[in-house]
């Protein structure tokens, strides 16, 4: 593959999504370079690989579909049908609080229409621990947390940083207070100021093993 070919497998991307007719330039802007840049290596037949698979990453498109694929129209469309989520190693505790000093995440990929049907756009995910939260969220369950939810809604779920660790727990507002609910009856309700705690976001969905 050239990058006269590489140019118009871009060219194709942006006319599915955004642009009616890409130009070299609308290429080059594209990949975040110069259109002269782009010019020089089209005459001397040099690839920008980086910028290319800069462009590739940020809109979550396969390198590997992108150079070996056969139809570029394809290539767009079957990417944008899924989207990627970010899984925090965070715990959340569905049991007695969880301290994570140390955070990292990894990249995963979801169909849309999985989101769609949860009513989700944008979520991150997040471990529970514990069985304060069965028979709705189990040990080792991944949550998805929606965080740009964090008004409260009595009854409804939600990810809450406090003094004590995260947890995921059926929230109340009482006054100027916050109460943690399991849905677990063994288990005693906590109780915070509202000044104490830290709304993550609301439990959106929930992935639980069989």
């Amino acid at each position: 593959m050239d990058i006269n070919e590489m140019i118009e497998r871009i060219k194709d991307i942006l006319a599915t999504n955004e642009i009616t007719t890409p130009k070299d330039s609308d290429v080059a802007r594209a990949i975040g370079i110069n259109p002269n840049t782009l010019a020089q290596a089209k005459f001397k037949n040099r690839i920008p690989y980086k910028a290319i698979m800069d462009f590739l990453h940020n809109r979550g498109i396969s390198i590997n579909t992108f150079f070996y694929g056969d139809d570029p129209h394809k290539i767009a469309i079957q990417t944008n049908q899924y989207k990627i989520l970010k899984l925090y190693t965070a715990n959340a505790s569905a049991g007695g609080g969880c301290f994570n000093d140390i955070v990292y995440s990894k990249e995963i990929i979801f169909d849309k229409k999985i989101l769609s049907h949860l009513n989700i756009s944008n979520c991150e995910i997040i471990i529970a621990l514990g069985d304060s939260m069965e028979n709705v969220i189990f040990n080792n369950s991944l949550c998805l947390i929606s965080r740009s939810e964090t008004i409260i809604k009595n009854g409804k779920i939600y990810a809450v940083n406090t003094r004590d660790g995260l947890f995921i727990k059926q929230c109340f507002i009482n006054k100027n207070h916050i109460i943690l609910k399991s849905l677990n009856s063994i288990y005693q309700d906590s109780k915070y100021c509202l000044n104490e705690v830290n709304i993550v976001g609301k439990l959106k969905g929930v992935i639980n093993k069989l």
